[in-house]
């Protein structure tokens, strides 16, 4: 018997809230098939096998986020839909190392004072000092008792909301390769507001990737006061762009455009395969049900 590993499909539980229940979810991570095994269907085999595996575990519906083009078409051929696309938002507060990359590095000068000057003014409109904002380790979440409150209220406003309480978050943010920080906004000592986000090198730059931000519905401009804590934090600590992946309501309701964000022409993906059909492909694939950023998937 042959016993060669020719492929493997890798996901993880993920717990979201629909319509005030409790749903699991398998957000896949990581899918792979060997050289030698490509081209002969593999890809759509294991797909098949390994989703209604999980239907049998009681997972109501998979996730997928892929940025490749190529992967498409055998996750189409396992029953898979594409939701909507998911665009990567960038901000740059520097121009040095992208025009250093393009061998052009001598115009930065200029450029930066443009963005220095630009971005300067988008700050004006920012800040708003009725919020007490404060900055943490993610190994630090357990000390916030009031967090998973502000958690349940913002999942009470969502169509499909993805439960990031403390438990969630602990799990998701111990890569021990990674220091994520968490950003607290409060008004009259409640949180009404809160960001993910970490340092890191994105395509040769000096990057700080946002994995969330999330804010209660009658704070909607507490948005722009986050974006620039962590516009601070980035030129602290020598970052030159600030990155998020976002859906478009997303980026409605946080502003992202307003803020200073660029859509790059980098685009990710949502897919995916309805197992138990116990919500509609139509509520699925409404964007507006959705609060999707890096933290619902297992980038970053």
């Amino acid at each position: 018997m042959n016993k060669e590993l020719v492929g493997y499909y890798a996901a993880l539980p993920y717990p979201y809230i629909i319509k005030g229940e409790k749903v699991k979810a398998g957000m896949v991570c990581d899918v792979m098939t060997g050289v030698k095994a490509r081209g002969k269907g593999v890809f759509t085999k294991i797909g098949i096998h390994a989703t209604k595996e999980m239907k049998n575990e009681g997972i109501e519906f998979t996730t997928g986020y892929p940025i490749r083009k190529e992967v498409i078409p055998g996750h189409i051929n396992a029953g898979w839909m594409i939701m909507f696309k998911l665009p990567l938002y960038m901000k740059f507060l520097s121009s040095k190392s992208l025009l250093n990359l393009r061998k052009i590095k001598f115009l930065y000068p200029v450029i930066d004072l443009f963005l220095l000057g630009y971005n300067s003014l988008i700050n004006i409109f920012q800040k708003n000092k009725r919020y007490k904002i404060s900055i943490i380790s993610s190994t630090e979440l357990a000390k916030i008792n009031d967090f998973d409150t502000f958690v349940q209220k913002w999942v009470d406003e969502q169509g499909i909301a993805l439960n990031k309480n403390t438990t969630f978050l602990n799990w998701r943010l111990d890569a021990p390769e990674k220091k994520y920080k968490i950003l607290i906004a409060r008004e009259n000592n409640i949180i009404v507001g809160y960001a993910v986000f970490c340092n890191l090198i994105k395509n040769d730059l000096p990057s700080v990737g946002i994995l969330d931000i999330s804010c209660l519905k009658n704070y909607k401009k507490l948005s722009s006061t986050i974006i620039a804590q962590i516009q601070e934090y980035a030129k602290e600590t020598k970052a030159e762009v600030l990155m998020m992946m976002a859906n478009k309501h997303f980026s409605c309701i946080h502003s992202l455009i307003a803020n200073g964000f660029l859509k790059s022409p980098f685009k990710f993906q949502l897919i995916i395969k309805n197992l138990s059909n116990k919500y509609s492909n139509s509520y699925l694939k409404d964007q507006k049900n959705w609060h999707l950023t890096w933290i619902d998937s297992d980038s970053l």
